[in-house]
């Protein structure tokens, strides 16, 4: 789990089947300020501080099903 916060939006022309309805954020950590994407679910603002999760569990976000996802946001602060 990562505490970040969303400092941006990702375009992209192609996605994986199951992916259109979400966006993905662009996220710095909080601490270290790496930056990573992840699949939004919950529709965070920009600026907003967020809660991640990696690997297995980002699979198992709601609505996210057997989409291959390696970090989603689960939780908005």
């Amino acid at each position: 789990m990562l505490l970040a916060r969303v400092i941006g939006r990702v375009d992209c022309a192609r996605r994986a089947d199951g992916l259109d309805p979400f966006r993905f954020d662009l996220l710095e950590t909080v601490g270290d300020g790496r930056r990573y994407v992840a699949v939004d679910t919950l529709g965070a603002a920009q600026g907003q501080l967020v809660v991640t999760t990696s690997a297995a569990a980002a699979r198992m976000v709601e609505g996210v099903g057997r989409v291959p996802v390696d970090l989603a946001v689960v939780a908005l602060l």
